[in-house]
């Protein structure tokens, strides 16, 4: 008797090392660009149309060749067959991050425009940028032992 709760206590601590290990999984964000270079930037700066669920998580829009002063009225918008949403920002600076966190559906379609405030001052160069991260069911997941992803960061480290 007394070997047989010996031999549970064995795989208990056993079992306990192993559960203390924690895994963590990265789903990176998928990255959507565009750049514009003008004479006079008025209009669709960039379209995308999205393969999956998911959620727009960060946004940063850069324009160039504007006095500050006169700024640039920047509109997002993004519809489907149900209808659209839109969203309109005056921008004054530079550079315009958004945190927008809007969930989006496959087949949405984004598109953002920019207009200088001032119709007489032109814009001649806009960046944009955006991020959105599909949702689990859009990914592939991959099945794997702790000892697996523990070999694979070793040698990944080994390999720097």
């Amino acid at each position: 008797m007394k070997e047989r709760i010996e031999k549970l206590e064995l795989i208990t601590d056993r079992l306990m090392r192993r559960s203390r290990k924690v895994a963590k999984a990265i789903i990176t964000p998928f990255p959507i660009s565009s750049c514009v270079k003008e004479e006079n930037i008025k209009g669709d700066v960039l379209h995308y149309m999205f393969p999956g669920d998911g959620v727009i998580t960060k946004g940063i829009i850069r324009f160039n060749g504007l006095k500050l002063k006169d700024g640039i009225k920047v509109t997002i918008k993004l519809e489907n067959s149900l209808g659209s949403n839109i969203k309109q920002f005056i921008v004054e600076k530079p550079l315009f991050k958004i945190s927008p966190n809007i969930g989006i559906l496959s087949g949405d379609c984004l598109t953002i425009s920019a207009e200088t405030v001032n119709q007489e001052a032109a814009l001649t160069e806009l960046w944009a940028a955006f991020l959105w991260v599909p949702h689990i069911s859009e990914t592939n997941i991959k099945n794997c032992l702790i000892n697996e992803l523990e070999s694979t960061r070793d040698r990944l480290l080994t390999e720097k």
